[in-house]
C-alpha cells in the first residue's frame, strides 16, 4: 500500500500543468536571430559557383606552370614571357598549316577558353530579379522588348507629325542596311549567356530592318548600330598610298609585295588611262584560260573603271603552288586597292562588300606523315 500511493502520487504530479515563469519587463533580452532559409535554387548555384571557382583556380595554376616551362625552353624569362611571345613559341615548336584556328594548337588563359558562367538571377529567397526570368533567356526577350517599344514610339512620333502636334521635328531619315553586317548569332550567345534559337536570331533582324525602314528610323540609330555596323568597320584598313602625279598631269598609284600563297607582284595603276593591261609587258593573253582574265578584270567591271585606267603588273615571284589562280588573285587585289583611291564612297563600298580588298590567307595545305598527301591516304592492302 505504501508503494501504491507514491506512484499514484508521481503520476497525478506528472499531470500537472506547467507554469511559465511571469517575465520581469525590466530586464531585456535579445530575441534569438531568426533563420534565413534559402531556396533550392540559390544552394545550387552556391554548390555550382564553388565547384567553378575550384576548377578555373586549378586551370590557371597549371597555365602558369605550362608558361614558366615554355618560357625556360625557348630560354627566355618567365616573369615577362607576354600572351604574343606564347603564341609565337606554340607556332615555332608546333608548326600547323590547318586553316581552322580552333583545330591548331594553342596554349591561352582559362577565362579565355572556358565561357563565363552565369551570375544568379535570383536572391536568397528564389525571387528572381528580372521580369523575364521565366522565359529562360531574359536577355535576349529584353532587347525584343526593347525593339517594340521604340517601334511603338516611332509610330506615335510619326502620327504626332502627321496630326501637326510636334513643334521640335527633326530631320530624321531611313537608316540604310545595304552595306552593313549583322552581328553573328554566336557572338550574341557570348554577349547574353543565352541559347539562341535560329528562328529567334531571324526574329530580331526582322525587327530591326523594320526600325531601319521606318521613316524616323534614324531617331534610334545607336540603337541599330549595336546590332548591325557598317560592313567598312568589319575589316582593317590596308595601308593607303598617297597617288603620285605625273608629268602629264595624271596619277599613279604603285602597290608592291602583293601576295597569294608563294606569288608576290606589284601593280600600278595609273587614272586616267586608256584600257591598257600589261603583266610582264604582255596583254590579257598572259593567263591562258578565260577564269584568269575574267578575275583580273572583275575590279574594273565592279567599279565601272574598265578603259579608263592603266595597269601594269610585275611578278616578282613567280608561284610554286596554285599557278596561275594564285598569280591572278594576287594581281587582283592590287588592281582593286589601285582603283579604290579613284572612285566614289558607293563604289568603295562595293567593292568591300565583294572582298576585293581584303588579304586572300588561305594557304596549301602541308603534307602530312604517314599518307599519302594532305588529306590523302595510302592504299590499304591486307596482304
Amino acid at each position: 500500500m505504501k508503494y501504491q500511493v507514491r506512484y499514484k502520487t508521481k503520476n497525478m504530479l506528472s499531470k500537472l500543468p506547467t507554469i511559465s515563469p511571469v517575465p520581469d519587463p525590466l530586464r531585456i533580452e535579445d530575441e534569438p536571430p531568426k533563420s534565413s532559409k534559402s531556396s533550392e535554387a540559390m544552394k545550387e548555384y552556391l554548390n555550382r559557383v564553388e565547384s567553378y571557382n575550384k576548377f578555373m583556380t586549378e586551370e590557371r595554376s597549371a597555365y602558369e606552370i605550362g608558361k614558366r616551362h615554355l618560357a625556360n625552353m625557348m630560354g627566355q624569362d618567365p616573369e615577362t614571357f607576354t600572351q604574343d611571345d606564347i603564341d609565337k613559341s606554340i607556332g615555332y615548336l608546333f608548326p600547323s598549316s590547318l586553316y581552322e584556328p580552333e583545330a591548331r594548337p594553342m596554349m591561352k588563359p582559362p577565362e579565355e577558353i572556358f565561357p563565363a558562367k552565369k551570375e544568379a538571377e535570383f536572391d536568397e529567397s528564389g525571387r528572381p530579379y528580372h521580369f523575364l526570368f521565366y522565359t529562360s533567356r531574359p536577355r535576349f526577350y529584353q532587347l525584343m522588348h526593347d525593339a517594340a517599344k521604340i517601334l511603338i514610339d516611332l509610330n506615335e512620333y510619326e502620327d504626332k507629325i502627321i496630326r501637326g502636334n510636334e513643334t521640335n521635328e527633326q530631320n530624321f531619315t531611313v537608316v540604310p542596311l545595304d552595306t552593313s553586317i549583322w552581328v553573328e548569332r554566336e557572338t550574341l550567345e557570348k554577349e547574353f549567356q543565352e541559347f539562341i534559337h535560329e528562328n529567334e536570331y531571324n526574329q530580331m533582324k526582322l525587327v530591326f530592318e523594320r526600325i531601319a525602314s521606318h521613316p524616323y528610323g534614324s531617331k534610334y540609330v545607336d540603337f541599330i548600330r549595336r546590332y548591325c555596323f557598317p560592313l567598312t568597320e568589319k575589316y582593317a584598313h590596308y595601308e593607303k598610298h598617297k597617288p603620285e602625279v605625273l608629268e602629264d598631269g595624271r596619277q599613279r598609284i604603285f602597290i608592291p609585295f602583293i601576295k597569294r600563297k608563294t606569288a608576290l607582284v606589284s601593280v600600278s595603276v595609273t587614272y586616267p588611262g586608256t584600257g591598257q593591261f600589261l603583266i610582264d609587258d604582255k596583254d590579257l593573253r598572259f593567263f591562258i584560260s578565260l577564269q584568269g582574265r575574267e578575275t583580273v578584270l572583275y575590279p574594273l567591271i565592279l567599279s565601272d573603271m574598265l578603259k579608263k585606267v592603266d595597269i601594269e603588273a610585275k611578278t616578282i615571284v613567280t608561284p610554286t603552288d596554285g599557278g596561275s589562280t594564285a598569280l591572278a588573285i594576287a594581281i587582283r587585289t592590287g588592281v582593286s586597292r589601285g582603283v579604290y583611291h579613284f572612285v566614289d564612297d558607293f563604289t568603295k563600298d562595293k567593292m568591300k562588300l565583294a572582298g576585293l580588298l581584303s588579304n586572300e590567307i588561305r594557304q596549301k595545305e602541308r603534307k602530312k606523315p604517314g599518307q599519302e598527301g594532305a588529306r590523302r591516304k595510302f592504299t590499304w592492302r591486307k596482304r
